[in-house]
């Protein structure tokens, strides 16, 4: 077995993309954030998905909200009257 990293998976010092792509590609909570919310497709996504959540939750129940996320779904499910956590 080597240990040599796999194909495509170098280190930024090495000169290997990969790496360095996925540093370069990091955007800040801020950025996920307004893309997120500027997004048409990702809007449209988001809107069915809370729908869906606030179709199968029964009135005033809590919520775990697990997601590694701005809040922006918390926000819609303390909206409609449930204690978010």
């Amino acid at each position: 077995m080597s240990d040599a990293p796999a194909p495509g998976c170098g280190d930024r010092a090495s000169g290997n993309g990969f790496v360095s792509k996925v540093v370069d590609d990091m955007h800040t909570g801020a950025q996920y954030h307004e893309f997120m919310l500027t997004s048409p497709r990702d809007r449209a996504v988001r809107a069915r998905f809370q729908k869906m959540a606030l179709d199968l939750l029964p009135a005033g129940a809590d919520v775990l909200d697990f997601g590694a996320g701005t809040g922006i779904d918390a926000k819609t499910y303390a909206a409609n009257g449930h204690l978010t956590f």
